[in-house]
Formats: C-alpha cells, structure tokens, sequence
C-alpha cells in the first residue's frame, strides 16, 4: 500500500508540472492518470471465494506461520505432476527394523486446503488397510483407513493422537495376524503431538 501511495503522489507532482510545461491538453491526460491510481488505492483486491471442506481450510496468515516457524523442522518435497508441498519430519528417521506409522502433512497451497495422512513405513509385512489397536488394561478399540480419503486419513489420524496423548499402548497390525507396539518412546510420542499441533494451526483449529 505504501508503494501505490508513494506511485499517486508522484504521479500528482507530475501532473503539476506538466500543467506548467506543456498546458491544459497534456494536464487532462495526466489527470486521468492520477485518477486511475488512486482507484487502485482505494479499491481492494477481492479474495478468492474458498469452497472447499472447511475442516481443511488454510488462510495466508496460517500457511506463512508454518513457513517462518515450523517448516525448518520438516522435508519438503513436492511430487512432480502436482501442486502439493509434502512435509515429513525430520525427527522420525527411516528406518526398517520396527514399525512405523508416520503423520505428514500435505499443502495444497492453491486450493487453500492441508491434509494429514499417515504413512507406513518400509517394515515389511503392515497390513493394508492399516489397522491399530489401542488399549489400555481394560479397554481395547481398533480402527482402520477402509478407504483412503482426505477425512478418513484425518480421522484414523486424530484416532491415533488420542491415543498417543492419553498416554495408551498403541498397536499396529502386521501380515494380518499380530498386532506389534509401536510409539513406545516419549520421544516419537512427544514428535507425533508436535506435527499434530503444527497441523492444527495451518488449519487455523488451534
């Protein structure tokens, strides 16, 4: 706004001086000029009408939070073909000795939209659909990605967090038969919550 400011006062000191120099004719023009400008400083740009799921709305103030404060803890990838930036933390390290069920989170920055989905790991022998169990010593609840949408990637997700937060044992099936632990740790724990909490504020939930 300051540059179109700074752009209308020149162009009004112009327009002075070539009233002076050349006459009335040349005035005119530079007049309509001026006005021009000045319709631009006034008028605001109209925002692009979002009409997406609102649960996975991003706005420019969240996607440039996530930029400057929490990007530098991620890998950004962008698969070609696509208009998406995929980031997965650096705080889980590759790995195919034990099961692992990752959160990522994916921008679709031109549809004003994120999503959060959860990825396998190369263990071999996760079971498709992924399947987990948790539990405490008296309750046990298993949930499963049927089919993998958006919503339910976000919701077999948030199952998982809920889990992970209330502190209960979590299980992940493999080759369809056993269910084997998995977010033992208080370290994986605590970087699942953190990616979770960095979702929530590019969605402007939090």
């Amino acid at each position: 706004m300051r540059g179109l400011r700074q752009a209308c006062s020149a162009a009004a000191e112009t327009s002075e001086k070539y009233a002076k120099r050349i006459g009335q004719p040349t005035y005119r023009f530079a007049w309509v000029i001026l006005v021009l400008l000045f319709a631009k400083c006034s008028s605001p740009q109209p925002q692009r009408e979002f009409t997406g799921d609102k649960v996975f709305r991003t706005t420019q103030p969240s996607r440039l939070f996530f930029a400057n404060t929490k990007a530098h803890g991620y890998y950004r990838k962008r698969p070609p073909g696509t208009e998406l930036d995929v980031y997965t933390s650096r705080k889980f390290r590759a790995t195919r000795k034990q099961p692992k069920l990752i959160p990522i989170i994916v921008d679709a920055y031109l549809k004003d939209e994120a999503y959060l989905f959860i990825e396998a790991n190369k263990y071999p022998g996760i079971s498709d659909p992924l399947t987990i169990r948790v539990q405490t010593d008296s309750i046990s609840d298993t949930f499963s990605i049927e089919i993998p949408t958006r919503r339910a990637q976000l919701e077999f997700a948030t199952d998982l967090y809920e889990g992970i937060l209330h502190g209960k044992q979590v299980e992940v099936l493999v080759h369809d038969t056993a269910f084997v632990k998995i977010y033992e740790k208080r370290t994986e724990r605590a970087a699942f919550q953190s990616i979770f909490t960095d979702y929530y504020r590019l969605t402007e939930r939090i």
